[in-house]
Order: C-alpha cells, then structure tokens, then sequence
C-alpha cells in the first residue's frame, strides 16, 4: 500500500466526489482480485458509505459483518444489524475483558508502563523507572517518584 505524504491527502480531500469514488473503487477492486475480503458494518456513517459504493459500483456481492461488542449505542447496534449479512460476538464480554486484561489505554508506550508499574508494585519493589525517564513532568511538579 502507498504512503501518502501531507500534500497527498490534502490534494485527495480536495478532489471532486465522483474522482473520490473512483479512486476507492479501484482500491476495493485491486484488493477483492488478490483477497477474501469482506466490508465490517459498524453501524456508523463510514461503514455505510464504503457499503453502499461496494454494492452500487462493484456488485461483488461481499458478505457484510457486523460485531456485536454490546457496548454500541442501541440505534448504532440496531443499524449494525440491519445493514449485516452475518453479526458476530466475542467470547468475552466487555466485563471480562477489563477483569483480564484492564482497560484500554491511549497508546504501547502507556500500556508498557502500567504493565510494568504493575510488576513493581506485585514484587513490593515500587515503580519508578518510567516516571525517572520523564524530567518534563517532574519540573512542572506534575508528578513525583517518591
């Protein structure tokens, strides 16, 4: 897949609708002729949007899915499964996900951290060598490593 730069998609929001279909067109065509694909309905405006050139413009006959998380909002969810060939779920609900694995958090580098904030504070051995690394926040007395 190409890398765009700042100017390419720039240049790309510019371009009139109709060459924007075109283009997503050709990217779903070059992608079906190599793969099994399928379009994941989400319930939400994107989903539909890619759904509705698939079946205007391609015809492929793409099965749609739909996930059932539980956590959509009900019109999201209700749209989801109307729009879907097929709706799947997890095997673990939301709940238990946390209660194994925590929350989500916004990046690697914070999920590292709190995993290994969680060792250090599982051995009794504190936790300080992340927090050390950030000299910023210690100047703003945003935090401490005491």
């Amino acid at each position: 897949m190409a890398v765009h730069t700042k100017l390419d998609l720039f240049q790309m929001q510019s371009l009139p609708l109709d060459a924007k279909i075109r283009m997503t067109v050709r990217r779903i065509t070059d992608f079906i002729e190599y793969h099994d694909a399928y379009i994941s309905i989400s319930g939400g405006k994107d989903s539909r949007v890619l759904d509705d050139i698939e079946s205007r413009f391609i015809g492929a006959g793409l099965p749609r899915v739909f996930v059932d998380t539980g956590l959509e909002r009900r019109s999201v969810r209700a749209c989801g499964k109307r729009h879907a060939d097929v709706t799947v779920r997890p095997e673990k609900n939301f709940k238990q996900i946390i209660t194994e694995y925590g929350y989500p958090v916004i990046s690697k580098e914070v999920a590292q951290t709190i995993a290994e904030a969680r060792v250090g504070l599982k051995s009794g051995k504190g936790y300080t060598y992340r927090i050390s690394c950030l000299p910023e926040l210690r100047q703003e007395n945003r935090l401490t490593t005491e």
